[in-house]
């Protein structure tokens, strides 16, 4: 899942980027969704899931999932800076309904990451749904490859480092 979400003007979207790689079209599903409430979100990007996406077929107990919000700053949700944790919310429940077990929220903000996740609320989340809390910064890079003009960073997401 390279990006799950994106919020903006009141809309959900959801975009399939693996499917985008592979050919030159990507399937896209928008939704209206007005108002911050977990269960309201989680029931419009499983809608939204289904039409682009077999997330059951490709989730189980043993699959690492890595939900990468964008929390570059401090702030707390109702400044909309950051993805909301309600989303991240639905769809770590959405993940959780699917099977998966091991389940990282991760990012890397520019001022200060670990104090980004707890103000932005994906550390409650982490706490709440037994999920693991990646902070780019501190992890360690396997490696790191070119596709195109893109450079990817290979994370271990290994809880026991």
């Amino acid at each position: 899942m390279s990006q799950l979400e994106q919020v903006g003007l009141g809309h959900l979207q959801l975009w399939n980027g693996a499917h985008s790689m592979v050919s030159n079209t990507a399937k896209v599903a928008i939704k209206l969704c007005e108002v911050y409430d977990v269960d309201l979100i989680e029931m419009n990007l499983q809608e939204m899931l289904d039409q682009i996406y077999d997330l059951k077929a490709n989730i189980n107990e043993n699959t690492k999932v890595l939900i990468k919000p964008n929390l570059v700053s401090p702030l707390t949700p109702d400044k909309a800076a950051t993805t909301h944790p309600a989303v991240v919310e639905a769809v770590v429940r959405i993940l959780k309904t699917k099977g998966a077990k091991n389940i990282w929220i991760g990012d890397s903000g520019i001022h200060g990451t670990s104090k980004i996740f707890e103000v932005c609320g994906m550390n409650d989340i982490a706490q709440r749904y037994d999920c693991q809390i990646c902070d780019f910064d501190n992890e360690s890079i396997d490696n790191c490859s070119k596709s195109r003009q893109f450079y990817f960073k290979k994370h271990t997401l290994d809880p026991f480092h």
